[in-house]
């Protein structure tokens, strides 16, 4: 039943990753459509042995993944360990799998289910369901950065959004995994990112398909990135296993180079204008500030950068910060705007610093890794370097010398 190559069995390793629907159908002839979507089918292949049957994922008009149903899993793990070698192990939330994976044939299997259990599966998913690094798989590249949930349910047919606290979750017939869930996360009504948390075997095939991307470090806490720079859009996961459970969540984003974010003009594009000295209440009610005004200090979500660890960029905007809990807090004026931009090596860094010089000239080290830089209206940016990123904050033109880091 099985061959020496990592494929699908009873002939269904005719059946190419990438294939669409119609292509599968013509190459094994035993395939029916079982159910169909404008987004997805599911195919099912008919003269199966008894307690065994198989069926074919297709989404957005590609093949995902091939299922095999059994009603007992038996001696399969010995068997595929004959036909294929050693397997290695991963996890799901049901517990371990088995995984064997062949970049020449394309395909990541695995056993899902112990010897003893009476529900058992082996699944095999296609390396070219990812295509292009970074880039969301099936119907998820659809969904851009701003939409809104109306806009999401046009784009994606099919689509239902149903609420999972502050987020939207997507209804699983819209895409072809199994064992997968998929978050949007709307702050303020609209897409930020696109979470797919994957088990092990779908989070090898994503990386058989990619390459092993770029892993950046920041206080010892890793991620590893797929960048598109093409069309600004990166993919990220966990690298400690303590942040990696029985699945690992894949964030799809936009980002923001850092040349565009800092921007030409003696401004910084992405910080709002005449921000310091206005009154903190002002500025929240103004630029959608978070967090507790009493306190002195809101924070404002931008867009990320590229090697930024999450999928906004978190700028506090802070007043005179009391010493408690203040109800006129709101009426104090803004005295400090800060940032942090991550890099991930020292050309960036060093670009990085060369950007800022451009845009306000020459810098007054005040510090070995400590930039102060005038700017035409009076303000000082204070850039200091911290292992992996800046801190960057924008002070008025009181502030002559460099402040301690808050």
């Amino acid at each position: 039943m099985f061959t020496a190559a990592v494929a699908p069995p009873f002939g269904l390793d005719r059946i190419r990753g990438g294939m669409s629907a119609a292509e599968a159908m013509a190459a094994v002839p035993d395939l029916l459509i079982e159910a169909n979507t404008p987004t997805t089918s599911v195919l099912a292949m008919k003269g199966m042995p008894t307690g065994t049957r198989a069926k074919v994922y297709r989404e957005d008009d590609r093949i995902a993944q091939v299922v095999i149903l059994l009603d007992t899993c038996g001696e399969l793990d010995r068997t595929l360990e004959t036909a294929w070698g050693p397997s290695h192990p991963g996890k799901t939330q049901d517990g371990r799998l088995s995984i064997w994976s062949s970049r020449q044939t394309g395909w990541v299997a695995a056993v899902r289910g112990r010897r003893d259990q009476s529900d058992c599966s082996l699944t095999f998913t296609s390396v070219a369901y990812f295509g292009t690094p970074a880039t969301p798989p099936g119907v998820l590249v659809r969904i851009r950065a701003g939409m809104s949930a109306t806009e999401v349910e046009r784009t994606v047919p099919s689509s239902r959004l149903n609420w999972l606290k502050s987020d939207w979750l997507l209804s699983e017939s819209d895409w072809a995994l199994t064992d997968t869930s998929l978050v949007i996360r709307p702050p303020d009504g609209r897409v930020l990112d696109t979470i797919l948390s994957v088990p092990s075997d779908v989070e090898e095939a994503l990386r058989l398909a990619w390459g092993e991307g770029q892993i950046v470090k920041v206080l010892g806490s890793g991620k590893r990135f797929w960048i598109d720079e093409a069309a600004t859009r990166r993919a990220r996961i966990p690298v400690e296993s303590f942040d990696r459970e029985s699945h690992v969540d894949v964030t799809f984003d936009s980002y923001t180079p850092v040349d565009r974010w800092l921007g030409d003009g003696r401004a910084i594009a992405a910080i709002p204008t005449g921000v310091l000295g206005m009154p903190l209440g002002d500025a929240s009610a103004k630029y959608r500030g978070r967090g507790d005004l009493s306190y002195g200090s809101i924070s404002i979500l931008a867009q990320p950068t590229k090697w930024s660890r999450e999928s906004t960029t978190e700028v506090l905007v802070s007043a005179d910060r009391p010493s408690q809990p203040d109800s006129n807090a709101a009426k104090l004026p803004v005295t400090s705007v800060s940032w942090r931009i991550e890099y991930e090596s020292q050309a960036e860094r060093d670009h990085i610093i060369e950007v800022c010089a451009k845009k306000w000239g020459a810098a007054a080290q005040a510090a070995r890794g400590e930039w102060q830089f005038a700017q035409a209206d009076g303000n000082v940016l204070l850039v200091r370097d911290v292992l992996g990123y800046f801190d960057m904050e924008l002070l008025p033109p009181t502030a002559s010398e460099l402040r301690p880091h808050l």
